[in-house]
């Protein structure tokens, strides 16, 4: 009960049993090849690997693995783990890659504690959550098309520079702020979870190019810089608070027609379009709170709701395009002052207190 052994498997397909002692730490030690999937490895918590070594395993002898990780192997030379059999995987210090097989319950967890692992799972029958935690994660992952798989992420976690390929589903945790690529953003199809509401809520800041769609459940949007100095942000939710930060970008944010409540905040130094209305009438913003938001589009025959103060902020470009009969309609709520706006034919002025 003293002696720390090495057992050396090599490449070999190993069928056998090997029995470590409880109080040493013991090694399994495997080359490029090997297969200990339908061996049975008790009390052996230290591996090593030739270094590229691809080797199989069970995803409960992955989790046996507490001890010391030796795998030399780095970049595309890095070593590679297969994992065969149910349950949840964590994956290894100096493990590059992960090969996930199917797990017959449809259900696996696959948690990520090194930023640059690359985890594929293979099943297209599982659904399979991967959780990055709190980490600036910068590897690969790849779930199978035809099942829902799921990204978790903490308070902290920024993916940007990783890539999320065939995960459709996001978890939050309550309250996280995260960060990720436009792209990421609009991959999530599937169901979001982000459990924190009102000034406990989740936030996503944006980077990288292209149209941001904001999820559903997600209180707080933050949108950096777009290379094209152009960028559109759908809003989806009517109390989504969305803030854009660059000084050169053009941001038009589209509402649609949502009773809206939340809050939009542009860059001072650049003309920013609130579109209220691209898919119906009804647009109401008056218990919104628009910021730096100059330039006011509304959809052919719209009639929307502003506040005096809000109709007042548009001082840009008014694109209005409906005339006469069907011309558009703004309705003012709220008190102060009303300067009627170019391009709008009609204007009904509610109560003021």
């Amino acid at each position: 009960n003293t002696d720390a052994v090495t057992f050396d498997v090599g490449a070999q397909n190993y069928t056998g049993t090997i029995t470590g002692e409880a109080t040493v730490s013991d090694t399994l030690s495997l080359d490029t090849g090997a297969d200990v999937s339908d061996s049975a490895i008790t009390n052996v918590d230290a591996l090593t690997l030739a270094s590229g070594a691809s080797v199989r395993m069970t995803a409960q002898q992955n989790q046996n693995f507490t001890g010391a990780i030796i795998a030399p192997g780095i970049g595309i030379n890095g070593e590679t783990i297969t994992i065969n059999g149910n349950g949840g995987v964590t994956t290894l210090a100096h493990i590059e890659n992960y090969s996930i097989e199917d797990d017959s319950t449809n259900v696996r967890a696959v948690t990520i504690i090194q930023t640059n692992t690359n985890v594929t799972a293979t099943s297209n029958t599982d659904a399979v959550t991967f959780d990055v935690g709190t980490q600036t994660y910068t590897g690969t992952i790849t779930g199978d098309s035809t099942v829902n798989d799921t990204l978790i992420l903490d308070n902290g976690a920024d993916v940007s520079g990783g890539a999320i390929v065939h995960v459709d589903a996001l978890t939050l945790a309550s309250g996280a702020s995260v960060r990720m690529t436009a792209q990421q953003n609009q991959n999530f199809t599937g169901a979001v979870t982000a459990d924190g509401t009102g000034i406990n809520g989740e936030t996503i800041t944006i980077t990288g190019d292209g149209t941001v769609t904001t999820l559903a459940n997600v209180e707080n949007y933050i949108i950096e810089d777009d290379s094209t100095d152009i960028r559109t942000v759908m809003i989806n939710s009517a109390n989504t608070h969305v803030t854009a930060n660059s000084v050169t970008d053009a941001v038009t944010f589209y509402l649609g027609a949502l009773t809206f409540t939340g809050t939009i905040i542009g860059e001072a130094t650049v003309d920013d379009a609130l579109n209220l209305l691209s898919l119906g009438t009804g647009a109401d913003v008056s218990g919104g709170v628009i910021e730096n938001v100059e330039a006011l589009t509304l959809s052919s025959g719209a009639s929307v709701h502003l506040s005096a103060a809000q109709n007042q902020g548009f001082t840009g470009m008014i694109t209005a395009p409906g005339t006469g009969a069907g011309g558009e309609t703004v309705l003012i709520t709220g008190d102060g002052a009303v300067t009627t706006l170019a391009e709008i034919e009609n204007y009904i002025i509610g109560d003021e207190s």
